[in-house]
């Protein structure tokens, strides 16, 4: 004896546009590659903004040094 289906059933998952759990999954390495590169370029380009050497680069603990400023007193203006 043959069973027959009325009408099919749809399951709908959510959603936000296109975006879905198992595309979000699936775009997770990706999105922290890309964020990971965009985060090291900020860095580098902020390098010379002193706000950002005394609250970031000086805390490193041995490259910080680097970012510490020292001179000399016959160097200093009088």
């Amino acid at each position: 004896m043959v069973r027959y289906i009325a009408q099919p059933v749809y399951k709908t998952l959510p959603h936000l546009g296109k975006l879905n759990l198992q595309n979000l999954l699936a775009y997770t390495p990706n999105l922290a590659i890309w964020g990971g590169a965009s985060l090291m370029g900020i860095f580098v380009f902020a390098e010379g903004v002193p706000i950002f050497q005394t609250t970031f680069f000086q805390k490193i603990p041995y490259f910080g040094n680097h970012w510490i400023s020292n001179p000399d007193p016959q160097d200093l203006p009088q």
